[in-house]
């Protein structure tokens, strides 16, 4: 089953500019409710907090398509990506 909750944050992902922001999800599927969820993209990693999903990381690859000749020229580059707990809620949790 697919967790569509990390959409909302793969659409900012540059694939050169490091990246951070919020969004808002649901934490939930069966729930309405929502949480804001803050997010820093670099170097492939994702960093998310609180952390809202049900495993304790994911990897994967992300396609996306050179910015030269978009839309016309589709050439696809593919990125490596770990969705990760934020660095201080992993720390907080050691302690």
């Amino acid at each position: 089953m697919q967790d569509w909750r990390v959409v909302g944050i793969m659409w900012t992902i540059h694939f050169k500019a490091p990246a951070e922001g919020e969004v808002r999800i649901s934490p939930r599927n069966d729930r309405d409710d929502e949480i804001a969820v803050r997010y820093r993209i670099a170097d492939g990693i994702i960093e998310v907090d609180p952390w809202p999903f049900g495993v304790n990381s994911h990897e994967g690859y992300l396609v996306g398509y050179q910015l030269d000749g978009y839309p016309t020229v589709l050439e696809p580059v593919m990125l490596l990506i770990a969705l990760v707990r934020q660095l201080q809620d992993v720390a907080r949790r050691a302690s």
